[in-house]
């Protein structure tokens, strides 16, 4: 039964890809939506044993971390919180030496997904490299990455963690090299706890203890942090992004330089939330891609994100090519001033 059920949701990715692909064809489609298709032919690769069910926004937010990290060969990238995604496997395809890094040491199953892949060859494995570090405070060396991509995971950083996490970021990147990180978002995340509280886990007790701090404070509509309790899931922290905290806490911490950043969402929570909490949706699992890039737009107005409360947002983040020289030219000065 399992081989069988297997079987029917590959071959309905099958002809989601095709439906992907000929979406991507047209002359209208997005950068995203072509990178969108070439990751679903290399997921399709894995086989029906091993193919990965990639999420509803999911796909959004793959495609947006490798078109705008456009990794190439020869280049070293590192992936942080890798888990058990496909995405180091096909960072791998390209060509990169490639770091697979999480916290949890369940990421080293990906010289396994890796070898699940028939374009990956044994040869290619040579380049992955599985790291169990904390991007707060790594052993890697300075300058040390050409791109580093952390897909969907600042949001589980505790509030000024994430901060950490950025300088850190900084701290490893190339000059020249570029960072680009996804992360949910929500112009005002207590109007998403009131309008979705059981898809996020919240009890009516929640609710009212939310809306009592807020009429006391007014400020704490700002305070984005919450402790996600979803049905057959592990409790997890949890934060949502908005314009102002994606600047104070991501952007500006880090220092490097703010090149582009968007939002994309469908203007409702419904189909997101259906396909993550309905056990029997699985069979329509297959539809989730092309739903993605039928539904999901790009806006870059932050007044708008009140109306896409399933969006997600991202930042390419860059540091400047002179930033080493910089830092050599004031080591040389302050030597020559030891050596007078």
């Amino acid at each position: 039964m399992g081989r069988l059920k297997n079987t029917y949701r590959y071959q309905g990715y099958l002809v989601a890809l095709h439906v992907v692909e000929l979406l991507a064809s047209t002359p209208a489609a997005a950068g995203w939506v072509r990178t969108l298709a070439r990751l679903m032919r290399f997921n399709a690769a894995f086989g029906p044993e091993h193919f990965h069910d990639i999420a509803y926004v999911r796909n959004v937010e793959y495609a947006i971390a490798v078109d705008k990290s456009a990794p190439g060969r020869g280049m070293r990238v590192l992936d942080v919180g890798s888990g058990a995604s496909i995405l180091p496997s096909y960072l791998l395809s390209t060509g990169a030496f490639v770091h697979a890094s999480d916290m949890d040491d369940y990421v080293m199953v990906q010289g396994a997904i890796c070898r699940g892949n028939k374009t990956i060859k044994e040869e290619d494995l040579a380049r992955l490299t599985v790291d169990v570090e904390d991007i707060r405070g790594t052993d890697y060396p300075d300058c040390h990455f050409d791109r580093i991509i952390m897909l969907s995971m600042v949001e589980h950083i505790h509030f000024g963690d994430d901060s950490r996490a950025m300088r850190e970021a900084a701290r490893i990147l190339k000059p020249g090299g570029r960072v680009v990180l996804t992360f949910d978002v929500a112009r005002d995340a207590h109007e998403l706890v009131y309008q979705f509280p059981g898809y996020l886990g919240f009890s009516m007790d929640d609710i009212r203890s939310i809306r009592e701090e807020v009429r006391r404070d007014p400020s704490r509509r700002l305070q984005e942090d919450f402790t996600v309790l979803k049905k057959g899931h592990h409790p997890g922290y949890t934060r949502f992004y908005n314009e102002r905290t994606m600047m104070e806490c991501l952007v500006r911490p880090s220092g490097l330089d703010l090149v582009e950043r968007g939002y994309y969402g469908d203007g409702t929570f419904v189909i997101r939330a259906f396909f993550d909490r309905r056990r029997f949706v699985e069979y329509l699992y297959w539809l989730q891609p092309i739903l993605s890039v039928l539904l999901c737009k790009k806006f870059d107005d932050p007044d708008r994100l009140s109306e896409k409360p399933g969006a997600i947002g991202y930042c390419v983040l860059e540091k400047p090519a002179d930033a080493g020289r910089g830092r050599a030219q004031r080591a040389a000065r302050f030597e020559t001033g030891m050596a007078l």
